[in-house]
């Protein structure tokens, strides 16, 4: 399969952008998924591959008909959700005006358990202990049961909100009818661009895509969220999707004086994307918090970006779990991120490596939404696996503290390992581009395409500077928290 090189995904992020700045382009626009090109990431642009063949007009009829029958599946499941349809969203308290929403997400029903949350860590208590009221909206991704839903509301007592996956079952049919309206507007865009028919095909297809509708039903629902709440700060996790850009166009359009700010947390790719595009003021961000000073760095030399003050917050993500100076030890930790093709890549080559190298130890991490049970129906590679691999149980730092060296693409864990002094070994298919969240450092680190390249990486002995380097990198990458910014910001 021919994939993307650094040309063609050029051109395709111009082609998106050309549409997204039309002044033309309404909301609905703006939410559409095929249009906002978050990054470099194969699983984010395996469906453009179409784009890169030349494909039979029957080929692709069919494979319009199978995404439209897709999304049409998912359209009437949310239909008949919406009957069971409670509200905007679920509360355990009574909605009161607050300094400050924060928009975070539900990826794991036991974090509802905990006063910290996922992505913010302690930063609302913190606000809190200045004096600020503060209310945080989840955006639900695990799927809660009407039942769970009232459990939460009736035993949680924190300022928190669960905003609902659907919404009543007259918004949900007017929100499908007004993306016939935002086919009319990209009729209108389309007649000044070169887009391939193609391009423009999917574009349409698109504007009816769970992805799309999911951005305006969660804008939406913060609309109305906003209108009772009435935020100064509206603070949003920020990696450039479309539903952070319509929320922070939904508050201003109550408040033109609410602030926005986006919090970067995520690693920020060579060629990421969506995150530097400066699509109008409406629709950006007023500050971008960042999680360290390499993402700072990176976001201010982003003419793009010059119209957004760009500060260094930094981030809870970084474990301090000491430092190995020496080891003898021959273990490689592996970790894939929390995608299918993502796990099966990395493994299927380290289980090459392990076949070939005998004395060599390898420890196989998920990322926590995964399971093996989960990947074994992907693939038969787990029915016999050689005894030095390894199928982890425990927690992340025990299974740093156990290896000399890790394995990965484009998984954070890397941060920790080489903060604790791990070697970074990135495996780079060269059919792809290049998703290494740690691309600006070189020393201390190897890339491989092949066994034998592994080999001569592990064989390698890291030096005392190098691992003190990698360090010095990965405090850099994951700050330490600086609270005396929200000083500046939030007053």
């Amino acid at each position: 399969m021919h994939n993307f090189d650094r040309k063609s995904y050029s051109k395709l992020c111009k082609t998106c952008d050309e549409i997204l700045l039309s002044d033309k382009a309404n909301t609905a626009v703006i939410a559409n998924s095929w249009l906002n090109i978050i990054k470099e990431h194969p699983d984010f642009l395996k469906k453009y591959d179409v784009l890169l063949h030349n494909i039979s007009k029957h080929i692709l009829f069919g494979r319009y008909l199978k995404t439209v029958g897709h999304f049409l599946i998912i359209f009437f499941g949310q239909i008949l959700r919406s009957f069971k349809n409670t509200g905007y969203w679920t509360s355990s308290q009574e909605l009161k005006q607050s300094d400050c929403l924060f928009i975070s997400h539900l990826i794991n029903k036991n974090t509802l358990k905990q006063s910290s949350d996922s992505y913010f860590y302690d930063l609302p208590t913190q606000l809190l202990k200045q004096g600020l009221s503060v209310k945080t909206a989840l955006i639900d991704h695990v799927g809660l049961s009407s039942l769970e839903r009232d459990i939460f509301s009736r035993n949680c007592y924190d300022e928190r909100v669960i905003l609902n996956s659907s919404l009543s079952f007259s918004e949900e049919v007017k929100l499908y009818l007004s993306q016939f309206k935002a086919i009319t507007c990209l009729k209108k865009i389309f007649r000044n661009t070169d887009a391939s028919h193609t391009f423009k095909k999917n574009t349409f297809v698109y504007s009816f895509a769970p992805d799309t509708l999911s951005s305006l039903r969660a804008a939406r629902q913060v609309s109305k969220l906003i209108a009772i709440v009435k935020p100064k700060y509206l603070i949003v996790t920020y990696e450039g999707y479309a539903w952070e850009r319509l929320m922070f166009n939904e508050a201003r359009k109550y408040n033109s004086k609410v602030k926005c700010i986006g919090y970067q947390h995520a690693a920020i790719l060579q060629y990421q994307h969506s995150i530097r595009r400066d699509i109008s003021k409406s629709y950006n961000p007023d500050i971008i918090l960042t999680a360290g000073m390499i993402s700072e760095k990176i976001l201010k030399k982003t003419d793009s970006v010059s119209r957004t003050s760009v500060i260094c917050f930094g981030s809870g993500k970084l474990k301090d779990m000491g430092f190995q100076k020496k080891n003898d030890l021959s273990v490689c930790l592996v970790v894939p991120e929390g995608i299918v093709s993502e796990c099966l890549l990395l493994f299927k080559f380290s289980l090459l490596c392990a076949k070939s190298m005998t004395n060599q130890q390898f420890i196989w991490r998920l990322h926590p939404s995964f399971s093996f049970n989960l990947l074994k129906k992907y693939s038969d590679i787990f029915n016999e696996l050689p005894s030095n691999i390894i199928l982890s149980q425990g927690s992340v730092e025990s299974d740093i503290k156990q290896c000399d060296s890790v394995l990965y693409r484009g998984s954070t864990t890397v941060i920790n390992a080489i903060n604790y002094g791990l070697k970074p070994i990135f495996y780079q298919d060269n059919d792809m581009l290049s998703i290494d969240p740690i691309f600006q450092i070189n020393t201390g680190k190897f890339i491989v395409n092949s066994v034998e390249e592994f080999k001569r990486a592990v064989a390698n002995k890291a030096s005392l500077k190098n691992k003190i380097d990698l360090k010095k990198f990965s405090n850099n990458f994951y700050s330490p928290f600086n609270y005396t910014v929200l000083d500046k910001i939030l007053r």
